[in-house]
């Protein structure tokens, strides 16, 4: 019975790393990789804020906006009292060697009830083609 809980345990664990949107970037400090991230992110169109930022991570917010995949989900997870949905990333970098390697570790979409209760739902599965294409276009950027 245990070995069966590892295996399954193990098998799960490659499934989310193996979907985790990433990409490395060589000869760069994991300084300089973390100012020009919070600088593309906070210059995108439209642009993210900083949500919270650690030495190893940074997560973004920002508004979903009104195109049709988020108001179809503001409907799954909110209703018309609602806030307006907002998007949040949350950026982990590791120090490999002589590279840095940026993942999407969260992706989230979420909205305030009346009462103050937070409605939220991951995205990451559903946008990890976008995701990963996000980050492919940063890597060029270097």
């Amino acid at each position: 019975m245990k070995m069966r809980t590892f295996l399954i345990l193990l098998l799960f664990s490659l499934n989310v790393l193996a979907q985790t949107p990433e990409v490395t970037i060589s000869n760069k400090s994991l300084e300089e990789v973390k100012s020009k991230l919070i600088y593309s992110t906070a210059t995108a169109n439209p642009s993210w804020t900083i949500k919270n930022e650690t030495s190893s991570s940074v997560t973004v917010t920002r508004a979903c906006g009104t195109a049709l995949k988020c108001s179809f989900m503001q409907a799954l997870i909110g209703n018309s009292y609602s806030s307006m949905l907002q998007l949040d990333l949350t950026y982990t970098l590791i120090k490999d060697g002589n590279s840095v390697k940026v993942l999407i570790t969260n992706a989230s979409a979420w909205t305030q009830m009346p009462g103050g209760q937070i409605n939220s739902q991951s995205v990451l599965d559903s946008s990890v083609d976008d995701l990963q294409s996000q980050l492919n276009e940063f890597a060029r950027r270097f």
